[in-house]
C-alpha cells in the first residue's frame, strides 16, 4: 500500500471527471425549489450560522457555522445557498474516496467506488441545512490521512491526522467517538513497522501524542478564536447538558443492557442485508491464513473499518437504547447516520477482492462465514427488517433498499447469491456484488429516497404561513412574534422561513383557547397555525382557513373614521348585509348588517352612524345591538349623523345593526331594482374620548 501510481490515465480522468460533474448537475436540480424537510436541525443550524454571535450557540460547530454563515449573503435565499455548499463539499469528498479505493485497486475499481458513492442514498443529505455533507468530506479527507500515517509513520503525518481529526470535530462534536479508534490504528500502524519494540513503543508515545495534541490544538484554539470562553466546551451547552443529564441519570448501564441489544440486531441485520460480502471479507480478513504484502494491506483496510465501525455502532446504540422512551425517540429507531458515512469502505473492501493478485479462501472458513453472514440475510429478508423503522433521515440508504418490497427481495436474493459464489471464488462473489447488487441498489434506492425527499421538501401550510408572516411583519415585529400549533415539526417549518431567534413558540391542541399566560413580555404578535379562538385582546390581521396573524392587546385609535365606499381596511376585516360600494356608501340589502372588526371595540365609546333611511324604513327603530347591549335610533330619507354610547367587555368585535323593513325599489315601482335595501350607509366612527359616562 503506498502513493505511487494512484493518478488514472487520461481518458479515465476525464471520464470521471464527468461523471461527478453529472452528478453535481443532478443534485443541483434534485435540491432546488424544496422547502425545508429535517426539523428542527434545519432550524437549529440555519439560526446558529446566521442569526447568532458564535459565542452564545448551543452547538460547537463552529467550521461548519463559520462556512454557512455565508448564506446570509443570499437573503431569503439562504437554504438553496447552503443545499450548493452541500453539494460541493459532498463531491469533494470523491478524490480522496478515490485515492483511498486506489491504494488498495486499480485505478478504474477506485474511480467505480468513488461514482458509487457519489450516486448512493447518502447524497440525500445535502437537500437539509444540516453538516453532514461537511462532515462527510472530512471524514474521506481523515481516513486517506489515516493510511498515509499506516504507509509511514511519522510525526508530520501523525499532526496532519490530529489536525483533521480537530476540523473534523469543529464540524461535528460526534467526531470525538471517532478518537479511541485512530488511536488504536495509529498503535496497529506504529508496530507494524518492523525494529526494537522500545522504539516502537517510543514512537507510540510520540506520534500518538503529537496526533492528540495537534487536535485539540486545532479543536480549542479555533473554539476559544470563534467563541471566547464558550468555544473551550468539548461539546457545547446543548451537548453537554445532555451529557450531564446521562450522568446523573438513575438509570444503570446494566438497566440499558438488554434494549441496546435489541437495537444492535437491527443493525446488523440492516448492515448484512446491505453489505453481505464486504462483512464476509472482514470476517475472513481475520481468519490468520495468509501472509505477505497482499495479505497485510487487506488486513490494514479490515482493521480500520471494524475499529471506525464498531466505535460508532456502540456509541449509535448506546445513545438510541439511553433515549429510548423520551418524545418521539424509540428502540426500533436506527439511527445509521451516525456511521453512514463510512459505507464506502465496505465497498472498497468488496472492490479490493477483485485484484489480480487475490488468494483464495480455504473453503471451510468460507462456508462457515458465508453460512453466518446469509442466515442474518434470511433472516432480515424472511421478517422484513421488523419491527425496526426505517426513513430517509436516519436510515436513507435501507429506507430506499425497503420502499419496494419486490426491489427488498430482489437485492436480498442477489446478496444470497453473491454470498454462495464468494464460497468458492472470492472474486466472483466481489465481482457480484459490486457489479450487480450494488448497481441495482443504487438505482433502487436512489430512485426511492430521491422521491421521498422531494415529497418532503413540498410546500406545507407550515412553510405557507412562515413566508407570508415573514412578508407581512417588519423586522421588528418579527422579533415580537409568537408562533401557535399543535405540530412541534410545523412550528418550526414556519420558525425556519419567519428566521427570527427571538420567536417565541407555544404548542396547543387544535381547537383550545390558546394560554397566553407563560408569553413573553414582548410577544405582541400571534402567527396562529389552524383552528383556534381569537384571545380577546387580539385582533386579527390576516386570516384564511389554514393559518391567521394576530396583533395582541391592539386597541382602536380613540378616534377611528370608516368610509363604507371602501373595503375591508384592516380594522373592519368584513362586512355582511351590505351591497357592492357605491361612490357615496353602500346600501344595506338583508335584514341585519354585521360589521366585523379585527380589533376588540373599547369597553366604553360613542358610535357614530352617518346614514339615511330607503323609503319605509324612514323613522321607524332601528337597533344596534354589541354584545348584551342595544340601542335605538331612527333615521329620515335624508343623510344625518347618529350618535349611540356603548359600554362592553372589552372583548366584542361585531355591531349588529337590525334594518327594519328591508324593501326592493321593484316592489314599490320605483326601478328594475330587486335588492331589497334599508339602510344607505356612508360612513362610520368610533370615539372613545365623548363616551357616557
Amino acid at each position: 500500500m503506498h502513493d505511487n501510481n494512484l493518478n488514472m490515465s487520461s481518458k479515465l480522468k476525464t471520464a470521471w471527471f464527468a461523471g461527478i460533474l453529472s452528478v453535481f448537475a443532478y443534485l443541483m436540480l434534485r435540491n432546488a425549489g424544496m422547502q425545508p424537510i429535517v426539523m428542527a436541525d434545519e432550524w437549529y443550524y440555519s439560526s446558529f450560522s446566521r442569526l447568532f454571535p458564535l459565542s452564545e450557540v448551543a452547538i460547537p460547530s463552529y467550521l461548519y457555522l463559520i462556512v454557512s454563515k455565508g448564506t446570509l449573503a443570499c437573503g431569503a435565499g439562504a437554504l438553496e445557498c447552503a443545499r450548493i455548499i452541500n453539494v460541493i463539499f459532498f463531491l469533494a469528498a470523491s478524490p480522496f474516496i478515490y485515492l483511498t479505493a486506489r491504494r488498495f485497486m486499480s485505478p478504474k475499481l477506485a474511480s467505480i467506488v468513488a461514482l458509487l458513492a457519489a450516486l448512493g442514498p447518502f447524497n440525500s443529505y445535502t437537500a437539509y441545512f444540516m453538516p453532514e455533507s461537511m462532515y462527510y468530506f472530512m471524514f474521506w479527507l481523515l481516513s486517506w490521512t489515516a493510511f498515509r500515517f499506516n504507509e509511514k509513520p511519522a510525526a508530520a503525518r501523525a499532526a496532519q491526522l490530529g489536525a483533521v481529526l480537530g476540523a473534523l470535530a469543529l464540524t461535528k462534536v460526534h467526531a470525538l467517538f471517532l478518537f479511541p479508534s485512530l488511536v488504536l490504528f495509529m498503535l496497529y500502524s506504529i508496530w507494524s513497522v518492523s525494529g526494537a519494540a522500545d522504539k516502537r513503543l517510543r514512537d507510540a508515545f510520540i506520534l500518538v501524542a503529537i496526533a492528540i495534541s495537534t487536535a485539540a490544538v486545532i479543536r480549542f484554539g479555533f473554539g476559544y478564536l470563534c467563541a471566547g470562553r464558550n468555544g473551550l466546551s468539548l461539546f457545547g451547552s446543548l451537548y453537554g447538558a445532555q451529557a450531564a443529564n446521562s450522568a446523573a441519570s438513575s438509570v444503570s448501564i446494566l438497566h440499558i443492557i438488554k434494549p441496546a441489544l435489541f437495537n444492535l440486531q437491527g443493525h446488523v441485520i440492516g448492515l448484512m442485508l446491505l453489505f453481505a460480502v464486504p462483512f464476509a471479507i472482514l470476517l475472513s480478513g481475520f481468519a490468520g491464513y495468509r501472509s505477505g504484502t497482499s495479505a497485510h494491506r487487506d488486513r490494514v483496510l479490515a482493521i480500520y473499518t471494524v475499529l471506525v465501525l464498531l466505535a460508532l455502532l456502540a456509541t449509535t446504540v448506546g445513545f438510541t437504547a439511553h433515549v429510548a422512551g423520551n418524545g418521539h425517540e424509540t428502540n426500533v429507531r436506527l439511527h445509521m447516520r451516525y456511521y453512514n458515512f463510512l459505507f464506502p469502505l465496505l465497498i472498497i473492501c468488496a472492490a479490493a477482492k477483485i485484484r489480480e493478485d487475490n488468494v483464495q479462501l480455504p473453503r471451510t472458513y468460507a462456508v462457515i462465514i458465508a453460512g453466518v453472514v446469509g442466515l442474518v440475510v434470511l433472516y432480515g429478508a424472511f421478517t422484513q427488517w421488523k419491527p425496526y423503522t426505517p426513513s430517509m433521515v436516519d436510515s436513507p440508504e435501507f429506507q430506499g433498499m425497503t420502499s419496494n418490497i419486490k426491489a427488498f427481495y430482489l437485492l436480498s436474493a442477489i446478496a444470497c447469491i453473491s454470498l454462495f459464489y464468494w464460497i468458492f471464488s472470492q472474486r466472483l462473489g466481489a465481482r457480484v456484488f459490486l457489479g450487480i447488487f450494488m448497481p441495482l441498489f443504487t438505482v433502487c434506492a436512489g430512485y426511492a429516497i430521491n422521491k421521498e425527499v422531494r415529497q418532503g421538501g413540498s410546500e406545507t401550510v407550515f412553510d405557507r404561513a412562515g413566508i407570508v408572516a415573514r412578508n407581512f411583519l417588519n423586522d421588528s415585529q418579527r422579533a415580537q412574534l409568537g408562533i401557535v400549533g399543535s405540530d412541534a415539526s410545523g412550528i418550526f417549518r414556519a420558525q425556519f422561513h419567519v428566521d427570527n431567534r427571538q420567536v417565541w413558540q407555544l404548542m396547543a391542541p387544535q381547537g383550545e383557547p390558546i394560554n397566553l399566560r407563560d408569553k413573553p413580555a414582548a410577544t405582541s404578535w400571534l402567527l396562529v397555525l389552524g383552528d383556534y379562538p381569537v384571545p380577546a385582546s387580539a385582533a386579527v390581521r390576516l386570516s384564511n382557513p389554514e393559518f391567521s396573524i394576530l396583533q395582541l392587546n391592539a386597541l382602536l385609535p380613540e378616534r377611528f373614521d370608516y368610509n363604507f365606499s371602501e373595503g375591508p381596511n384592516g380594522i373592519i376585516e368584513r362586512l355582511v348585509g351590505v351591497s357592492g360600494v357605491e361612490s357615496w356608501g353602500r346600501w344595506s340589502d338583508q335584514k341585519t348588517v354585521e360589521l366585523h372588526f379585527s380589533t376588540p371595540l373599547p369597553r366604553r365609546f360613542v358610535l357614530t352612524l352617518v346614514a339615511e333611511a330607503f323609503g319605509p324604513n324612514a323613522d321607524e327603530d332601528i337597533l344596534v345591538q354589541i354584545g348584551q347591549q342595544t340601542q335605538n335610533t331612527r333615521l329620515e330619507r335624508a343623510k344625518k349623523s347618529v350618535s349611540l354610547p356603548f359600554e362592553t367587555d372589552g372583548t366584542q368585535r361585531t355591531i349588529l345593526i337590525n334594518v327594519p323593513k328591508p324593501t326592493s325599489p321593484k316592489s314599490l315601482g320605483m326601478s328594475e331594482d330587486e335588492r331589497t335595501l334599508g339602510i344607505g350607509f356612508t360612513a362610520l366612527h368610533i370615539e372613545t374620548g365623548n363616551a357616557a359616562p
